[in-house]
Order: C-alpha cells, then sequence, then structure tokens
C-alpha cells in the first residue's frame, strides 16, 4: 500500500535523529577522507577522465555513481580492515556530500551539468552498487538490505529525496 506525502515525510522526520557528538565527528572524518580521496590522492585527474568518458558515452550518471560507489567501498574497506565502525547513516549522509563534490567538479571542469534527477538517480544507483558489491560483507541481514532498498525505493517513486536529504537542491 503506498502511503500519501505527508505520511511519508513524516516517516522520514522520524528517522532523522539528532546525532551523537561521536557521529559528528565520525562523519567529519568520512567526508574529509573522501575529499583527500578526491583532491590528494592523484586521483583526481582519473576521477575527471572517467566521467568525461562516460559523460561522452551517455552515461554520466552511471560514471557518476560507479565513482562515488568506487571512493565509498575503499573508505569503508579501510575502516572494515582498521576493525573501526561507523555510527548509523554516516557513510550513507557522507556519501550525499561527496556525490555533491563530484556533480560540482564536473560542473566546474565542464564536462557534464547534471540536473536534480540525474543527481538522485547517481545517487540512487551508486547505493545500489555499493550493496551488489558488498552484500556479503556487510554487517546487516539480507532482510534488512530489501526493506532498506525497498525504502530507498519508496523515496524515489514518490520524489522525496529533498525532504529525506535537505540542501540536495542547493547543488543544482
Amino acid at each position: 500500500m503506498m502511503t500519501n506525502l505527508s505520511e511519508t515525510k513524516k516517516k522520514l522526520s522520524q528517522l532523522e535523529q539528532p546525532v551523537s557528538a561521536t557521529e559528528q565527528a565520525q562523519y567529519d572524518e568520512f567526508v574529509i577522507n573522501g575529499y583527500k580521496l578526491i583532491y590528494e590522492s592523484g586521483a583526481l585527474v582519473t576521477i575527471l577522465n572517467r566521467l568525461h568518458v562516460m559523460a561522452k558515452l551517455g552515461l554520466a550518471v552511471e560514471g557518476l555513481a560507479r565513482i562515488t560507489s568506487d571512493i565509498v567501498e575503499r573508505m569503508v574497506n579501510d575502516l572494515v580492515q582498521s576493525n573501526l565502525k561507523l555510527g548509523d547513516g554516516v557513510a550513507y549522509h557522507g556519501s550525499v556530500e561527496l556525490i555533491e563534490e563530484l556533480v560540482e567538479l564536473a560542473k566546474r571542469h565542464a564536462i557534464y551539468d547534471f540536473n536534480e534527477t540525474e543527481l538522485e538517480a547517481g545517487f540512487f544507483r551508486a547505493l545500489e552498487i555499493f550493496l551488489e558489491n558488498n552484500q556479503n560483507s556487510l554487517p546487516m541481514s539480507k532482510e534488512q538490505l530489501e526493506k532498506d532498498r525497498a525504502f530507498l525505493a519508496q523515496i524515489d517513486e514518490e520524489n522525496l529525496w529533498e525532504s529525506y536529504l535537505p540542501g540536495l537542491e542547493k547543488v543544482l
């Protein structure tokens, strides 16, 4: 049964709990490390080239998604190898900031100007790629994964990304 817009927004607002100082610090570190991977690891030229090639092939959204997923996967794998754990939602929300940065890079370098729908699709696809690549190593059950996928599909279907990811429109 499909819920109406106000019910879904209510569910989303209930999910957005204030974060602890530890979670905020983890989020900040996650995003900073993501920026370091983009800007300081020598990967920037490769990222720009990948975005450019994928855009030329008509696959800009897929390229954005794959690059985002690759960055997040590398960071999560580093955390796992170090036996560190993130608070709930840290990687998810940090990934939003990183994909927004990649969108800005693409625009700044005149590679591609993503619109809001493409950004949302890219984020959703990046999440899907990440889950596919890591389904056996994630610390959650397959049932929880399916619940999360269904919830994200509902957000996408009802076009509620801005409600769930405030500031998404500012990027575009």
